[in-house]
Formats: C-alpha cells, sequence, structure tokens
C-alpha cells in the first residue's frame, strides 16, 4: 500500500482510491449484510492512504451503499 502523498497533484489517483473503498465496502456489505458499513468504509478509505475529512459524506455514501444504489465517485471540486 502507498499513501497519496500529494492529492492535488494526482486528482485522478485521489479519486480511484476512493471509489476503490467505495467498490469494496460495496462488495463486502453484498456478501455480509450486518456490515457496519460506514465503520468498512473508514478502513477501507484509510487502508488506501486516505484520511476522512468529511464525515456527512461518509454518512452519505454508506446510506447510498445500503440502499444498493450504485455509487460514483467524481473528483472533490465535481458536482455529484
Amino acid at each position: 500500500m502507498s499513501a497519496i502523498t500529494d492529492p492535488e497533484s494526482h486528482p485522478e489517483a485521489v479519486r480511484a482510491a476512493i471509489q476503490a473503498a467505495v467498490d469494496a465496502t460495496s462488495s463486502i456489505y453484498t456478501e455480509h449484510a450486518g456490515t457496519d458499513v460506514e465503520q468498512r468504509l473508514r478502513i477501507e478509505m484509510q487502508d488506501r492512504g486516505l484520511k476522512v475529512v468529511d464525515e456527512a459524506w461518509i454518512v452519505d455514501v454508506a446510506r447510498r451503499i445500503r440502499s444498493g444504489h450504485d455509487v460514483r465517485v467524481g473528483l472533490p471540486d465535481e458536482a455529484q
């Protein structure tokens, strides 16, 4: 694992890492419905060298995962 040390210089790498964390969380939840989705998403992001700075985002994405939505991540400054 390598942390993303300069996210502003590598926005696509950040987006890809966030998407990978979301996808991994979604897959785990699909297989194990009792998963704490918020906590799993935090762990998946941390494992990819990402720091959670917006707790509301975690809650929203977790809700969308539990609802069965296909969550796609844009860059932080893009409208979602």
